[in-house]
């Protein structure tokens, strides 16, 4: 039986609550019989709530704008940086990534994805000219070599 400490615990409590005075081997088994049918009820129930309410969540999340999306995505990027200073760019990346798949359409936008303490522009000196090329630009500036904004469509759900 795979139930949590505390669980187990209060399993063993009720089996000892019932003492007869007089118990028998058979009294002993019937009351523990009746402690784990106990505890796999609860089970049970609260499996089938933790599931029913992950159900309305995610039908209530699918109604909302994707406008919507983006302001609750943004938000939660700002609680993240002000609670965790230290959480790093890729926590980020790889949510947006998680929320994509469930069919949330974000995108990582700065300064969210980027870290929120802004420094101070650096003068930069004029550089020269560059004359164009059809050559292909070396690299890509997308992190995971592609952009990680979800288009409308991409997203299996």
């Amino acid at each position: 039986m795979n139930a949590l400490p505390y669980l187990t615990q209060a399993k063993n409590r009720i089996a000892k609550v019932i003492n007869p005075c007089i118990p028998t081997i058979d009294t002993s088994h019937l009351l523990q019989g009746n402690a784990n049918n106990w505890l796999q009820t609860g089970l049970q129930i609260s499996d089938e709530h933790h599931t029913q309410t992950i159900a309305a969540l995610l039908a209530k999340l699918k109604q909302i704008t994707e406008k919507e999306e983006q302001q609750a995505w943004e938000i939660a990027c700002k609680w993240a940086r002000s609670k965790y200073p230290t959480i790093q760019d890729r926590t980020f990346t790889q949510t947006a990534e998680d929320l994509c798949l469930m069919g949330i359409r974000i995108s990582l936008r700065r300064p969210y994805y980027l870290n929120l303490r802004l420094r101070p522009p650096i003068p930069r000196t004029p550089r020269p000219s560059i004359q164009p090329t059809n050559n292909p630009p070396l690299g890509t500036p997308y992190p995971h070599g592609r952009p990680l904004s979800c288009p409308p469509r991409a997203c299996p759900l």
